[in-house]
């Protein structure tokens, strides 16, 4: 990935009522963030966890433009 081809990345996961589930996803997203800045990542799930994608994409608003 190069940095200038986006200015966001959402990582994506599918969501799970049970709390350990989320466990990896997390520890992926830290070393996402770590790597690219917190500010410049997200972490959603498509249903059963919080944040949606879609509250992900309304919290960025217009500030991003272009999301990898």
């Amino acid at each position: 990935m190069l940095r200038k081809e986006y200015d966001h990345i959402i990582l994506l996961a599918h969501g799970s009522p049970d709390p350990l589930w989320k466990q990896p996803f997390e520890s992926l997203y830290q070393q996402v963030a770590q790597a690219y800045g917190e500010n410049n990542v997200s972490l959603a799930y498509m249903e059963l966890t919080a944040p949606s994608l879609e509250d992900v994409i309304d919290i960025l608003g217009k500030e991003v433009r272009h999301i990898f």
